[in-house]
């Protein structure tokens, strides 16, 4: 079973730890992470939840919630290489915002890279059905077409600019 920490609202941590799942009371908060892996042509690798989970086949950036003791990196280090892996060094991962979505504070994380070929990638089948890479162009037509996690597209319209 999975453990989270939980923080205040100033994002401190308040010594509780709870399992994964547990509804949080008022005033707490947990957190975790999303990741944009851009690629040198201005395209931007996103995933396919699987059937079996809450918002089934919408499209997402990898990312997670954050284990007990880790950081938001060392989560979007590991959601990358579980979801999709990939081994990419913490070194080549830049925080470039953070918003709130329900209780958790969300870090987003930008990494760049030169290219991915998706044949290659190790897709984990309990969260990603498949994975592909779009313009963000084609993303924002997914937007609209509400084929994106409200998350991811809330997050993606609130730190775009920072992407390019």
């Amino acid at each position: 079973m999975e453990y989270f920490d939980v923080l205040d609202g100033k994002r401190n941590f308040m010594n509780k730890v709870l399992p994964r799942g547990t509804k949080l009371n008022l005033g707490e908060f947990n957190q975790g992470c999303e990741v944009y892996i851009i690629l040198h042509n201005n395209s931007i690798l996103i995933t396919q939840r699987c059937e079996l989970k809450s918002h089934p086949l919408m499209w997402e950036v990898p990312g997670g919630c954050t284990v007990s003791g880790e950081t938001t990196l060392d989560t979007a280090v590991r959601e990358i290489n579980e979801e999709v892996g990939l081994n990419i060094d913490r070194n080549q991962f830049k925080l470039i915002g953070t918003e709130m979505y329900k209780s958790q504070f969300v870090d987003i994380y930008m990494v760049k890279l030169d290219k991915i070929n998706i044949a290659d990638l190790k897709l984990q089948p309990e969260e990603v059905k498949q994975a592909k890479i779009v313009s963000f162009t084609k993303l924002e037509e997914m937007i609209k077409n509400n084929q994106i996690v409200t998350c991811t597209k809330n997050d993606y319209l609130s730190i775009k600019t920072k992407l390019i």
